[in-house]
């Protein structure tokens, strides 16, 4: 049998984070394409990420994966959403998540702007409102500072669905998905800030951590309150 030919690794030049869509868009190619998805250099990059030659163990470690069996979810499970503010952890449902995205810039709103309502950024052309869930919450905003550089996570902005308005937070690490169900919530002990206890369901075990599982109602109503 012939071995397949692996294609030889491909440097990408993302030059829509520089030039194009989401950089100060002085590409020349805009004035046709008007949007790098219609450009030939972004689709040839997403051709070549397709092909490029997977990383050691990757074909192992998927099939070591897929082949144990899977765990049967219990009735009345729920999906969350986990997530790191400075040091205490948070999780909020997974149907309230719209997108996870790289930080951007934050444009205060003239005579609106305040210690929750940070201003507006813009997602893909469109301006959506910024807040800080950690003030909310009480956290130490500044404990990222103390962070050393090698535990220092990827920041990101997290985009929420609150009544059919869009709103984005400042999360010091996104972790991901995982289920739960009610029962293994625990009580919340008095050493959490007062503000994260009055805005939480329970208290929640995960690799290794507490997660606070945050009341979506509580909270919802307090962050709309904010931007009125």
């Amino acid at each position: 049998m012939t071995a397949p030919t692996i294609k030889p690794e491909f440097r990408i030049d993302d030059c829509w984070k520089r030039i194009g869509v989401w950089g100060d868009k002085q590409c020349p190619e805009l004035a046709s394409c008007h949007h790098c998805r219609n450009c030939e250099i972004y689709s040839l990059a997403g051709r070549h990420l397709l092909d490029r030659r997977p990383p050691a163990g990757y074909m192992q470690t998927w099939t070591k994966q897929l082949a144990e069996p899977q765990q049967e979810s219990m009735p009345g499970q729920i999906s969350l959403f986990i997530f790191r503010i400075g040091p205490e952890w948070f999780a909020l449902p997974t149907r309230q998540l719209v997108e996870v995205l790289e930080l951007c810039d934050v444009h205060s709103i003239p005579h609106r702007s305040n210690s929750i309502l940070l201003g507006l950024i813009n997602v893909r052309g469109e301006m959506q409102l910024c807040l800080s869930l950690g003030r909310l919450l009480g956290v130490d905003k500044d404990f990222r500072e103390a962070e050393s550089d090698e535990s220092r996570a990827v920041e990101r902005l997290l985009l929420i669905s609150v009544e059919g308005e869009a709103l984005a937070f400042h999360v010091s690490e996104a972790c991901g998905i995982h289920s739960y169900h009610p029962s293994e919530l625990s009580a919340l002990p008095s050493t959490l800030p007062e503000a994260t206890s009055v805005n939480s369901k329970g208290l929640l075990s995960w690799n290794g951590h507490h997660v606070a599982v945050l009341d979506e109602g509580v909270l919802f109503e307090k962050l709309l309150r904010s931007i009125q």
